[in-house]
């Protein structure tokens, strides 16, 4: 695992901007759903589940296809998992949209504790997103950096920014 003293290589520092990205834009879905702004919300956390969506795609089609040949042994199996957390986290995104919608169609505005058990909830994928894109920063994308060729890893980070 690279030192945090270490710069972060050209494609864990795209990834990185990427995930911070959709975390500014689900911060910004709760942040209207807290304040009560529900049209506002659910346009928000539709967005924020595109764009997971979108960046789930992206590392389906893109890295992952590299990462069992690049990742240091005894660690190559552990990629396999990356595919399972995808699906879930979109799963759990589509429930946190149907949620917000589902309020937002009401004619009386939620409770408080409808707002609580709603952040609750919100707060598995929360979870679930950070210790995924910590695997992904720390170790993932550094074996790639480390295990491609410069002229391979190269055209993959132009790539990502072409698809992003």
């Amino acid at each position: 695992m690279p030192s945090s003293r270490e710069p972060a290589g050209p494609l864990t520092s795209l990834f990185r901007s990427l995930h911070r990205e959709l975390d500014h834009l689900f911060l910004r879905a709760r942040e209207a759903l807290f304040e009560r702004r529900l049209d506002e919300a659910r346009e928000l956390f539709e967005a924020w589940e595109d764009a997971l969506r979108a960046h789930a795609a992206l590392e389906e089609a893109l890295i992952l296809p590299r990462a069992d040949r690049a990742v240091e042994a005894g660690r190559a199996a552990a990629v396999a998992i990356y595919s399972g957390e995808h699906v879930r986290m979109l799963e759990l995104a589509a429930a946190a949209r149907g949620a917000v919608a589902a309020l937002a169609a009401r004619a009386e505005p939620p409770s408080t504790r409808e707002l609580i058990a709603l952040f609750d909830e919100q707060g598995t994928i929360r979870r679930l997103a950070d210790h995924h894109q910590a695997r992904e920063e720390n170790i993932l994308l550094p074996a790639l950096e480390r295990g491609l060729p410069a002229a391979e890893l190269e055209a993959l980070v132009e790539r990502c920014r072409l698809r992003q």
